[in-house]
């Protein structure tokens, strides 16, 4: 088999399993080296025409034809597509190999909602083959905080965090007169070193002190510890190999516990094509441009009714159809307030026949909704109170009870406005303008209350009658 050593990926993981010698090609400037005289010190495309027309002047090429193969490419912005050269230079690493059963054992701790996506995680964990490289050449990032000095790497103090060497010059000043000659590390961290604390860095910020003293550090994560594992992680499934595995296996490493009870994973949007959204192809739609057509409820409706896992579509039809929805419940809202604002929830009307089955559909509805949205099935959530809302209440029982409003019948009027109640609350988490507003017209005063969101949802439940 021919080999070269930096070639592809394959050729690395060889190159590691067999031991073989590593010959480079190219430099972390993108130029040949150890080549022949006049390939070396050329770039990367530029050494592939030199070497055709050599081949081509000794007369080595007999046919040129075009093939398809996979290139190892740069894929994060589709103007580019370069090709990425494999160049051995030296990283730091966390070691994760040792650890990959400890984790496929760790992640059975975990709820994954859809449960598929679990395997997701298992086949990343299976699949790793090195340990996690946490050190990148370029600029941005957060630096390395620590010093070499005399071969070894010394972590700064912790009243010197945040540490860049780059602009610390006070700080850095201390070490030198310290140690004497020391150095400095250029690469900064990855991304995912920061990203993979938050549920301890949260939980922190959340417990420190407004003068906070980086020295209190070592306090406060111990604190934080107490408040693991928190209750939920709610990402898209791309990044599972990343944040989710990475946030994983270092709180896990930090602390000793799972980092999360629940992971609720979420796909990705794509156009009404089915094609991913991106500036090349033009076909992204801002969120703005939605909220000032419509609103920022029926934006929410239509995130809302997404699967769980699977990529959703957008569509302005399912825009329009969760706006009909809101300006269903404003109209209902608005008769409510016209005819029965002024009835005291607190005294309960002997109810008849019909307000008592719609008061029974609603508790029926309340608790079948609850469990629901407990499983995070919020498509199916909002499709009961909807058909609840349309169909029940408003095209049904409002349009029986309209002679009763007309004449007065205080039990109808209450039951109205009861209904509306409850309705908004269970609503509020997906349409939170317009049960806002609603509740500040109706029920605010009432309630001696300035927001819908300081209120319970198990005191609006307790509060509906026994019948």
């Amino acid at each position: 088999v021919w080999v070269c050593t930096y070639g592809d990926e394959t050729d690395l993981k060889w190159q590691k399993k067999y031991n073989l010698p590593i010959i480079q090609t190219i430099d972390s400037k993108g130029k040949i080296i150890n080549s022949i005289e006049g390939i070396n010190g050329l770039k990367v495309e530029e050494a592939r025409k030199r070497i055709i027309e050599i081949l081509r002047e000794n007369g080595y090429i007999y046919k040129i034809e075009e093939i398809d193969h996979n290139v190892l490419s740069h894929i994060e912005r589709a103007d580019c597509l370069s090709a990425i050269e494999l160049i051995p230079q030296e990283q730091f690493f966390i070691k994760t190999l040792n650890f990959k059963e400890d984790l496929i054992n760790l992640q059975k701790e975990t709820k994954f909602y859809p449960n598929e996506m679990r395997q997701r995680l298992v086949n990343w964990i299976d699949s790793l083959s090195w340990d996690w490289v946490i050190s990148r050449n370029r600029i941005w990032g957060l630096a390395f905080p620590f010093i070499k000095v005399k071969d070894k790497i010394v972590p700064v103090d912790i009243e010197d965090l945040p540490f860049d060497p780059r602009t610390d010059k006070e700080k850095l000043e201390k070490y030198k007169q310290k140690y004497g000659d020391i150095e400095t590390f250029d690469e900064v961290l990855d991304v995912w070193i920061e990203s993979s604390i938050t549920p301890i860095a949260i939980i922190f910020y959340a417990l420190a002190e407004k003068d906070f003293n980086p020295k209190d550090l070592p306090k406060y994560f111990e604190k934080s510890i107490e408040y693991l594992p928190t209750n939920l992680r709610q990402q898209g499934y791309e990044i599972i190999r990343t944040w989710l595995f990475d946030t994983l296996f270092r709180v896990w490493i930090l602390t000793g516990k799972i980092a999360w009870k629940e992971a609720l994973i979420n796909g990705m949007v794509l156009d009404e094509k089915g094609r991913k959204m991106s500036k090349s192809l033009g076909n992204q739609v801002d969120p703005n441009e939605v909220m000032d057509k419509y609103s920022p409820d029926a934006l929410r409706y239509w995130a809302l009714m997404a699967s769980h896992g699977d990529d959703y579509r957008f569509a302005w039809k399912d825009i329009e159809t969760g706006q009909a929805f809101i300006i269903k419940l404003w109209n209902v809202a608005r008769y409510i307030y016209i005819n029965c604002k002024d009835v005291n929830l607190e005294n309960v009307p002997d109810l008849k026949e019909e307000d008592k089955k719609l008061l029974n559909d609603l508790k029926y509805l309340i608790e079948r909704s609850t469990t629901l949205a407990n499983e995070y099935k919020f498509q199916e959530y909002l499709k009961l109170w909807r058909k609840f809302v349309w169909e029940d209440f408003a095209n049904e029982y409002m349009e029986k009870v309209k002679d009763r409003v007309k004449n007065n019948d205080i039990a109808a009027k209450w039951v109205l406005l009861k209904t509306l109640r409850i309705i908004i609350q269970y609503l509020h988490p997906a349409f939170p303008y317009v049960t806002e507003e609603i509740y500040r017209i109706l029920f605010s005063e009432k309630e001696n209350k300035k927001s819908i969101i300081q209120t319970t949802f198990s005191e609006i439940e307790s509060s509906i009658p026994t019948l």
